[in-house]
């Protein structure tokens, strides 16, 4: 499939233009920014043989370009209305990262306008296509942790405060800070290992560790789903070194899931009888997701995660945000 990319910072240069780089099915064809030199930067960087990489500073007109057969939205959260309604004005898939937006209303138009138009739509949540969690999940539905009573995501880093670090910027500009940029890895990865929906959510969090930063920098989740499960959430932007653990607890085994180094992640079983190493073949999450929305794009299969599931990552969020404020556990709508 060819991808247009509206974005051309840090995280598509290091993460999935990066993934792409020589596959023969999943080509970037055309890139977005504002900054037109930026985007000619981008698109000399990553252009195929024989298929040049357009650059653009108008997203309607990636979009439109006849050479794109799906949009990929990486820009900050507040431009995901402005690409959506881009690529759907075309009549283009789309891949969008997460969070949905940056605010719940923005959320709320972008599920109403992909609703109404019928296009496939596709939430970047990309920790469900690392095959170390497909496998986690395998475990879950065959039974070998037995009854599943809590788990731990851990999601620690150093997130710079510089001009152009947008998870930073305060409400009103639509930065979101560190709940919204990570926790919602977090709420996805576990709401799609159990199947289940999060009934409610409490949350605390910092604001003052970073000096320049106008939003929450460290929080601490606590999710309780509605088949009994907790879940227990760390995530800061103010961290040294990098850590991401994941745990998953049951009455017959646990399991632990981490990368040091950044390799493959290693995944680890506890239980009555010993320790073991579960293995499993790894492969680049952006890769795979790229391949699985070419697929259903294609094939015309509802895609998953999609809209609804985004609209309700959102939610949580948002309640998270309200937790936080208000110092009260915050139930989740039933309907989203």
């Amino acid at each position: 499939m060819n991808w247009g990319v509206l974005g051309a910072g840090f995280f598509v240069n290091r993460r999935m233009a990066a993934a792409l780089r020589g596959d023969l099915q999943e080509r970037i064809v055309a890139v977005h920014n504002r900054r037109l030199e930026r985007a000619r930067e981008f698109a000399e960087r990553f252009s195929t043989p024989g298929l040049a990489c357009r650059a653009y500073d108008d997203p309607c007109a990636l979009a439109s370009d006849e050479q794109v057969d799906a949009v990929y939205i990486a820009t900050p959260n507040h431009l995901h209305v402005e690409g959506v309604e881009a690529a759907i004005q075309a009549g283009k898939p789309i891949l969008c990262e997460k969070p949905l937006a940056g605010t719940l209303s923005d959320g709320e138009e972008i599920a109403r306008i992909v609703r109404d138009s019928g296009i496939p739509f596709l939430a970047g949540f990309v920790m469900r296509h690392n095959p170390v969690y497909r496998k986690a999940r395998e475990l879950i539905q065959t039974g070998y942790l037995g009854q599943i009573s809590h788990g731990r995501f851990q999601m620690c880093k150093t997130h710079p405060v510089t001009e152009r670090s947008w998870r930073h910027w305060p409400d009103a500009q639509l930065g979101g800070g560190v709940i919204l940029d990570l926790a919602s890895h977090a709420c996805d990865l576990f709401s799609w290992l159990f199947d289940d929906r999060i009934e409610s959510v409490s949350c605390e969090a910092r604001d003052d560790l970073m000096a320049g930063s106008a939003t929450d920098q460290t929080a601490l989740l606590t999710l309780r789903f509605s088949s009994g499960p907790l879940v227990s959430i760390e995530i800061s932007f103010a961290t040294v070194p990098p850590q991401n653990p994941v745990e998953i607890n049951g009455n017959l085994a646990c399991l632990h899931i981490a990368a040091p180094g950044g390799g493959n992640p290693v995944m680890t079983a506890f239980g009555e009888t010993g320790t073991e190493e579960i293995t499993y073949e790894p492969g680049n999450p952006f890769l795979e997701q790229a391949r699985y929305a070419s697929h259903v794009f294609k094939e015309g299969i509802t895609a998953e995660p999609g809209i609804e599931a985004a609209l309700a990552n959102l939610r949580i969020l948002h309640a998270a945000h309200k937790s936080w404020h208000s110092g009260r556990r915050i139930d989740t709508p039933s309907d989203g």
